[in-house]
């Protein structure tokens, strides 16, 4: 939904797939935030404000509704 949206967009970086906030991602308050894993590992976790939460829930809602609805 997010990648549908603009939000964010997929990336490919040292053979590991990723989600990247885009322009439009920014603009809607999606944040990134450096994290390091216990094995030292670098990686970006991406926080999204409350509004994109929202959306993010009411479209899991919509997707639990459409299954209901066809079995």
């Amino acid at each position: 939904m997010l990648l549908s949206k603009g939000y964010v967009e997929e990336r490919v970086e040292n053979g590991r797939s990723m989600k990247v906030r885009t322009e439009q991602g920014i603009l809607k308050g999606i944040a990134e935030e450096e994290k390091t894993g216990k094995m030292g590992t670098v990686y970006t976790v991406l926080r999204y404000p409350a509004d994109i939460q929202k959306e993010i829930v009411e479209h899991y809602i919509e997707i639990g509704r459409e299954m209901s609805s066809k079995g």
